[in-house]
């Protein structure tokens, strides 16, 4: 086999197989239905241990009740991308820049929602009293702590 017809299997196999690295569940748990309100769950009793005020309170909901909205629109989209890239990959000859396409496509309005996410955290975090800023602060430590590359 020459190289050119090569290529594409090569691709194809390193898409997939990196797609399988991002999650090696039968079905990712960003995909199930109630993903949304176990992550927000885990938030609200997070967030509960700083005894908000109302203004904050109103903050915090302001931006669970986008995430939730957000959640739901990525998982139905992510959904899609999964079914256009099986339905290429199901082809007899799959096209990896067709599938390399489907995925970046996908992802482009990510860096648009985490920085609209991260501005609003960052608003709602300007609002605590120092107590609760000290409690955040406590809090991301020793989730950096965990999350180090070693």
């Amino acid at each position: 086999m020459s190289f050119v017809k090569i290529l594409p299997i090569v691709a194809v196999v390193a898409v997939v197989g990196f797609m399988s690295l991002q999650g090696c569940r039968h079905r990712a748990p960003f995909c199930k239905a109630d993903f949304a309100d176990k992550a927000l769950a885990r938030i609200d009793a997070r967030i509960e241990k700083l005894n908000l005020n109302e203004a904050q309170r109103q903050k915090y909901d302001e931006i669970k009740a986008s995430a939730k909205r957000d959640f739901a629109s990525f998982t139905e989209k992510r959904k899609k991308v999964h079914e256009e890239i099986g339905a290429e990959l199901n082809e007899h000859t799959p096209d990896a820049r067709k599938i390399a396409r489907i995925a970046l496509t996908a992802h482009k309005e990510r860096p648009q929602k985490f920085e609209e996410y991260v501005t609003k955290l960052v608003e709602l975090y300007e609002m605590l009293d120092d107590g609760q800023k000290a409690q955040v602060v406590d809090e991301m430590r020793k989730h950096h702590d965990r999350m180090q590359c070693r």
